[in-house]
């Protein structure tokens, strides 16, 4: 990797012409607004007399001698590199997945700045155009050595980009065959050069199905694109995100176990603007996000993570930059969460202080870090008594030296700077030294420990609803009214998977609405290993489940192999196609074991 190379002076210039923007016009608001990027205040205990320093926290880092912050340009920005990467560099963001394999100069220019470089390997054949090239495999070894032998310079290589995407061959079989020649041919030109098996999404289940189909040790590293789940995090999924590397080294001990300590990359992550906030509240919101996933990402192991995209294009607003002239906040507070947590972050791990808060803890040279958030739901307040306790503003860079305050911790982090001289929060470093290795749980429950999970109105036991989950109450019970949404999502806590795959049961107790014009119904849609192993049980079909009766009764079916993780975050989804058909209301959602 080429040394390092930071333009202070043109960086600063940078921040105090976008200050002075701010200043003009919205920096006032911006300065006083309770979020990750306004003045926070920071968390106090009962003093143990003991600081941080009598911890004997770590100083060293897994990425030492490689940073693992980075952005992934789309096809379009990947032409535009002279128009964002001076600007993303001098941030240190020192990664770069993604270039124009065809246009050799913009691939240089990149190498030359001083960006380590991630490659695609992506071609098909003539005769299946638009498809993984297992027709043509010679045709595909030609095109790597030739893309190898133009850029020497690259050390790792992603065979595919998200597949099953962009193929109309979607077979895992047919993905196997090409990342195994694509690893044959690289290691025959270089042993040291590094092969990535990819998936879309979180999609553990075709990358599972590609390993037993072919790839089995035919990749070096692992990457996945988890844009779904980021998109829950915001309303309190936390531990999905942070349990992904998990689950992908569960279906490497289970598939591949030569394999299960590959490092992970998350080689595409982002978050557009929000439509439905103001311009300013959307861009607050995109870099609180982004803090979220960096911060998650380092704490569970990520080797590298790629914000999608550094420049808006193709339509999206998911970029750090509109242009080359107008930075978003996510691009601050990117630059100085590098520099606040160093191109080297020590991670020292987790806590979870009240329901709902998480916090992680790092260490930066004389001080530990947290950076706290909570979800919508928790009553958390951060205070301190320390005068050399600081709480920084990542999109300014701003920070304070705060005493004897306090501020409720929210949706957006909260960043606070502890020197180790600090005795405030010695018993929660020294738990979250405990938890680094611990699966992160919700509400503190390992459903691994337990034969069946559930969710009921107020009683959440282990399963949890994506989105909407209206409850209402007749007659004396309480029970979810489906009659609003077209289809209900659910996700199963990942401790309960105590392996990759599991049988189960599921059970619905449900009724149609006494007010329904059309008989209801849905489609049971199981996001698992193999959808085709689901026996109907009692009450139930394979295929569209009709509702007729009013009175609450029982639905079950037989699943085999349901998976930890679905492709989008979640495993089981009744959908109706349309609000016409989902009018009923279900009392109790349970999944249990099956030996």
């Amino acid at each position: 990797m080429k040394p390092v190379r930071y333009k202070t002076v043109e960086m600063q210039s940078y921040f105090n012409n976008y200050l002075k923007a701010l200043t003009s016009r919205v920096a006032v608001k911006i300065l006083l607004a309770p979020v990750i990027l306004s003045a926070c205040y920071v968390g106090a205990e009962s003093s143990t007399g003991r600081d941080l320093n009598s911890l004997g926290l770590p100083e060293s880092s897994q990425y030492a001698g490689s940073s693992p912050w980075g952005v992934a340009p789309s096809h379009t920005s990947a032409w535009n590199v002279s128009v964002w990467k001076d600007s993303i560099y001098d941030l240190r963001i020192a990664n770069v997945r993604g270039f124009r394999v065809d246009q050799p100069a913009l691939a240089e220019s990149l190498n030359t700045t001083g960006f380590e470089l991630t490659g695609i390997l992506q071609w098909s054949s003539a005769t299946s155009p638009g498809s993984v090239p297992s027709d043509d495999l010679s045709g595909w070894e030609d095109y790597i050595r030739a893309t190898l032998d133009t850029f020497p310079y690259v050390t790792h290589w992603e065979v595919w980009n998200e597949p099953p995407n962009f193929t109309n061959d979607k077979n895992p079989a047919s993905y196997a065959a090409v990342v195994a020649r694509a690893y044959d041919v690289i290691k025959s030109v270089d042993p040291g050069l590094q092969v990535g098996l990819a998936a879309k999404s979180t999609h553990l289940n075709y990358m599972a199905r590609t390993i037993e189909s072919g790839a089995r040790d035919k990749f070096d590293f692992v990457t996945l694109h988890p844009y779904e789940v980021l998109n829950l995090v915001k309303s309190g999924h936390d531990v999905l995100y942070m349990n992904i590397v998990g689950e992908v080294r569960k279906m490497l001990a289970s598939l591949n176990p030569g394999k299960v300590s590959v490092p992970v990359r998350f080689t595409e992550v982002g978050i557009g603007l929000d439509s439905n906030l103001s311009a300013d509240a959307a861009q607050i919101d995109q870099a609180a996000a982004l803090v979220k996933a960096m911060t998650m990402s380092i704490a569970q192991g990520v080797e590298k993570v790629y914000w999608f995209e550094p420049l808006d294009a193709e339509g999206l607003k998911l970029g750090l930059m509109i242009n080359g002239n107008n930075p978003r906040k996510a691009l601050f507070a990117f630059g100085n969460l590098v520099r606040l947590l160093g191109d080297s972050p020590v991670y020292l791990g987790w806590t979870r202080p009240a329901t709902g808060v998480l916090q992680h803890y790092f260490r930066k040279n004389d001080e530990v870090i947290c950076i706290s958030w909570a979800d919508s739901e928790a009553n958390f307040a951060l205070e301190s008594g320390d005068v050399d306790v600081k709480v920084i503003d990542l999109v300014t860079n701003k920070s304070e030296g705060l005493r004897g305050r306090s501020i409720a911790v929210g949706n957006n982090p909260v960043v606070a700077a502890y020197p180790l001289s600090n005795t405030e929060i010695y018993d929660r470093v020294k738990t979250a030294l405990g938890n680094r290795s611990k699966i992160l749980l919700s509400h503190d429950t390992d459903f691994g420990l337990v034969d069946e999970v559930s969710i009921s109105p107020g009683v959440e036991n282990g399963i949890r609803i994506l989105g909407e989950s209206r409850i209402a109450t007749a007659n004396g019970e309480q029970f979810f009214d489906l009659s609003r949404q077209q289809a209900l999502a659910m996700v199963i806590d990942p401790s309960f998977f105590t392996h990759f795959r599991e049988n189960v049961e599921l059970v619905i107790e449900l009724r149609a609405k006494k007010s329904a014009s059309s008989t209801p119904g849905f489609n049971l849609k199981v996001d698992a290993y193999s959808p085709a192993k689901v026996a109907a049980g009692e009450n139930s079909n394979s295929g569209w489940n009709s509702i007729a009766s009013t009175e609450f009764y029982q639905k079950t079916w037989k699943i085999e192999d349901l998976t930890s993780t679905g492709s989008f975050g979640y495993q089981l989804q009744l959908d109706s196609d349309s609000t016409r058909f989902s009018q009923y209301e279900v009392k109790k959602i349970s999944v249990r074991r099956v030996d």
